[in-house]
C-alpha cells in the first residue's frame, strides 16, 4: 500500500538514460563508418515487475513470472535485415548465435551451450531454465515450475497462481541435465 509513482519514475528515468547511451553508441559507430559491419546487441539481465500479478511482487528476483523474465533483445546485424522471432528464446541462445554468425563456428551448439542459434526455429527446448539467488525454475509457455535446493517443487501459472499439479518429471530431468551438463563431475 504505497504510491508507486516514484518507483515507476525511477524506472522510466533509467530507461531514458539507457536509450540515450545506446543512441550515442550507435551514432559513434555510424560516424566511424563501422556500423554496417558491427553486431549490436541490446538486452537486459532481467525484467522489472510492478505488481503486475497483483500479488505484491515489485522489482526483480522475487519470482519467475514473465514480468521479471521477459527482457528486450534487439540485434542489429545488417546481414540479417529486419525481422522478428516469435518463439521463446533465452540469453543462452546468444553464444551459439555469435559463434555461428560472427565466427563461423560449425561445431554443434550442444557441445558448448544449452542454447540454440536465435534464427534456428527447429529443435528448440519446450522450456528455459532460470535461476535467482535462492531457487531455480523452469519457464514453459503455459507454466512456471520452481524448485529449491531442498527438493521442493511448486507449479504456477505465469501470473503466479499456484497450480495443483506435479512437476513434469521429463521436463525436470531435461532442465536438470541442462544445468549440470557443463559442471565438472567428481572424480
Amino acid at each position: 500500500n504505497f504510491d508507486p509513482t516514484p518507483y515507476f519514475n525511477r524506472y522510466r528515468n533509467a530507461l531514458h538514460f539507457v536509450d540515450g547511451e545506446v543512441g550515442k553508441a550507435l551514432d559513434a559507430l555510424r560516424r566511424s563508418g563501422t556500423l554496417d559491419n558491427t553486431f549490436v546487441i541490446v538486452t537486459s539481465d532481467h525484467g522489472e515487475e510492478f505488481n503486475d500479478t497483483g500479488k505484491n511482487y515489485w522489482g526483480h528476483n522475487g519470482n519467475f513470472s514473465p514480468y521479471q523474465l521477459h527482457v528486450p533483445l534487439m540485434i542489429r546485424w545488417p546481414a540479417w535485415g529486419p525481422g522478428q522471432v516469435d518463439y521463446q528464446t533465452s540469453h543462452f541462445d546468444l553464444a551459439p548465435t555469435l559463434l555461428r554468425e560472427i565466427f563461423g563456428c560449425t561445431t554443434s551448439p550442444a557441445a558448448y551451450s544449452v542454447g540454440t542459434p536465435l534464427r534456428q526455429a527447429e529443435d528448440r527446448r519446450p522450456y528455459v531454465t532460470v535461476v535467482n539467488y535462492n531457487d531455480a525454475g523452469i519457464y514453459q509457455p503455459d507454466r512456471v515450475t520452481e524448485f529449491s535446493p531442498f527438493g521442493r517443487f511448486r507449479v504456477y501459472t505465469h501470473d503466479y497462481d499456484k497450480l495443483n499439479e506435479a512437476a513434469d518429471p521429463r521436463i525436470v530431468a531435461g532442465a536438470t541435465e541442462d544445468m549440470l551438463r557443463f559442471t565438472q563431475k567428481p572424480r
